[in-house]
């Protein structure tokens, strides 16, 4: 496999994990909180950790930021890739 193409690889999977973040960040903090605090899409602190643990202890499947993280990642490292 090419350089080229394993950055057009990690750039999809990349914008897929980014997709999947987004639906999931939307479906968890709607049905917790009602409407959705953008800032709980990119950070796990003060309140959206607070939603998250009572999630958690409760076994619901709590969002977690680190796959937002890692798609975007992902789409750098395929960007770099793909020069």
């Amino acid at each position: 496999m090419t350089r080229r193409r394993l950055g057009s690889w990690l750039i999809l999977l990349g914008v897929i994990g980014v997709i999947a973040s987004i639906i999931w960040w939307q479906n968890f903090y709607s049905e917790a909180v009602g409407r959705p605090p953008v800032e709980c899409l990119y950070q796990l602190a003060g309140p959206c950790r607070m939603v998250s643990n009572v999630a958690s202890f409760f076994a619901a499947a709590a969002y977690d930021v680190r796959l937002l993280w890692a798609s975007g990642t992902a789409i750098i490292i395929g960007l770099f890739l793909q020069r």
